[in-house]
């Protein structure tokens, strides 16, 4: 009988080994780079769309700063000195125009969506990190993010950053994580003041549960000192030149006393109204997102020592950046994006809970339920984002991408007002614009002239306790008149704010200037000829 000899198969050999694996880290690093480029290449479209009314401030203040003006002292807003310190960049790297800005807001985003996919790495492993980067990149393309929200969205490069500093501190141990992750924080807070709940999420997160378990309490008070010390470094970067300029009574004027009073008198029902009407609007473009959030906190939150490592600070951090939409009260949806990264990370959450639930157990009808509102969350939010991307206009588009018609309309004029007034005007003339919000502010920065008050658009000026401000604001145009004044006429499109000009500034026009005519929405006022000023 013969003898049968049993040969095992040959091993692959480690070079084809090597192959294979290469050729998976190249695709994978292909991958990587088209997700992370996905919000740089969805704003693309929309860079050359006319100015969003916050953003005419942020551009005017920017150009300030490189024009030698000092924030909040010659120009007044109401943000963090960072914000304009971006745009200030934005044109010093790509030219002095309102799409410079929005380039690098893109690539902010774009950045995000890279350290989104790190925090992923670290908590969900390389495959489900690609998705939560894709669900943050896919998300800043529906009308919810729009340019209007350049704060928040410059916010959340640092703000992200944060987490995954502090992630590195849980996993390695060290306190320098810590200050790297403070410091981040306090970059955040110097860009937009909202970070400040994140942040305070991750120190009570430090607080109770440490970055090492089973922890004395003297050692977890003095990781959260070490953070504090990253956050002190953070915030000292941009407040060193303030300081040094005179300018820190007015930067807390302008971020601490007016921000109080820009939300007191705001009624529990007009909160309530808002916040309602926000959240059907964000789950009207971002439902699935959202589903997938709401359900990945959950599942996450009802494990056992939930608040332990990394998954109890990714639960704290999104509870901070929830606080931070409602701190301000006025859940405008451009606050939303605040929650992008989280959503983004707890829908991924969602899927490492799922998957493996779904190979175990098989599908069943809660998860077809799930998934069925998934996908049709899904779809919405592509008949949301589309009409966008299709209008064949800048101020088509422009109103595609708003939901507030009455302002978008006021906004896509702004550049034949501006046309006008630099027409009209000499280059080093000085201008006034009375009304409107933040809506009419984007003429200064078109126009290239410079606000003849600090406190240039009216939204610093008609809020409650400001008449003060209002003013001294009347006396300064009354001292050094500029040659134009544009009144500008809202109705129905602010009344939150009641009227709060005072008779001083309409006297000032009838004495010193004379009507000219209606530009678009503006009504023109020059200096009369003779004035001892003209």
């Amino acid at each position: 009988m013969a003898r049968v000899t049993r040969t095992r198969p040959a091993a692959p050999r480690r070079s084809d080994a090597r192959t294979v694996a290469r050729v998976l880290t190249s695709w994978t690093t292909l991958l990587l780079a088209a997700i992370v480029a996905l919000p740089l290449l969805l704003q693309l479209p929309f860079l050359s769309d006319p100015l969003w009314g916050d953003e005419g401030v942020y551009a005017t203040v920017g150009r300030g700063i490189l024009d030698g003006q000092i924030p909040y002292t010659d120009l007044f807003d109401n943000k963090p000195p960072l914000l304009y310190g971006w745009y200030a960049l934005s044109f010093v790297l790509f030219g002095d125009e309102a799409s410079s800005a929005r380039l690098v807001v893109a690539t902010v985003l774009s950045a995000t969506a890279l350290l989104v996919y790190v925090q992923g790495r670290a908590m969900f492993g390389p495959r489900l990190a690609l998705a939560a980067a894709a669900i943050f990149g896919l998300s800043t393309a529906v009308p919810l993010i729009n340019s209007d929200s350049s704060s928040e969205s410059l916010m959340l490069l640092p703000m992200t950053g944060s987490l995954v500093a502090y992630t590195m501190a849980l996993r390695k141990g060290r306190l320098r994580w810590l200050v790297a992750a403070g410091f981040l924080s306090g970059i955040a807070i110097m860009t937009k003041q909202v970070a400040l709940w994140p942040l305070a999420a991750l120190a009570v997160h430090l607080l109770i549960a440490g970055y090492a378990p089973g922890q004395a309490l003297r050692v977890r008070i003095r990781a959260a000192s070490m953070l504090a010390v990253g956050v002190a470094l953070g915030a000292a970067l941009p407040l060193g030149p303030l300081v040094l300029a005179g300018a820190f009574d007015d930067f807390i004027e302008a971020n601490v006393r007016f921000n109080l009073a820009l939300g007191a008198d705001l009624t529990l029902s007009y909160r309530f109204s808002a916040m309602s009407r926000s959240l059907l609007l964000l789950a009207y473009t971002l439902g699935a997102p959202l589903l997938g959030a709401i359900a990945g906190w959950w599942l996450l939150a009802r494990r056992r020592a939930s608040t332990a490592g990394v998954n109890g600070a990714l639960l704290f951090w999104a509870v901070g950046c929830a606080v931070g939409v409602a701190s301000s009260g006025y859940f405008t949806r451009h606050h939303y994006v605040q929650l992008l990264p989280a959503m983004a990370l707890l829908s991924t959450a969602l899927l490492a809970i799922w998957l493996p639930r779904l190979r175990a157990h098989g599908v069943r009808k809660v998860d077809l339920a799930l998934g069925g509102a998934g996908v049709a969350l899904v779809a919405l939010s592509l008949t949301v984002a589309l009409p966008g991307y299709l209008a064949s206009t800048p101020q088509e588009r422009h109103t595609e991408r708003s939901f507030r018609q009455p302002a978008t309309e006021l906004e896509n004029a702004n550049l034949a007002l501006a046309a006008y007034v630099a027409a009209n005007t000499r280059p080093d003339d000085t201008i006034f614009i009375h009304g409107g919000g933040t809506s009419s502010s984007p003429v200064y920065f078109y126009a290239r002239r410079t606000p003849a008050a600090s406190r240039f658009y009216h939204t610093v000026l008609r809020v409650a306790g400001q008449e003060e401000a209002f003013l001294a604001t009347v006396a300064t145009l009354d001292a050094s008149p500029p040659p134009m004044i544009i009144d500008v006429t809202l109705r129905g499109t602010f009344d939150r704010w009641p009227e709060r000009t005072p008779a001083e500034f309409w006297s000032l026009l009838d004495e010193r200037y004379e009507y000219v005519g209606r530009v678009e929405y503006g009504d023109i006022y020059r200096l009369r000829v003779g004035d001892p000023e003209s």
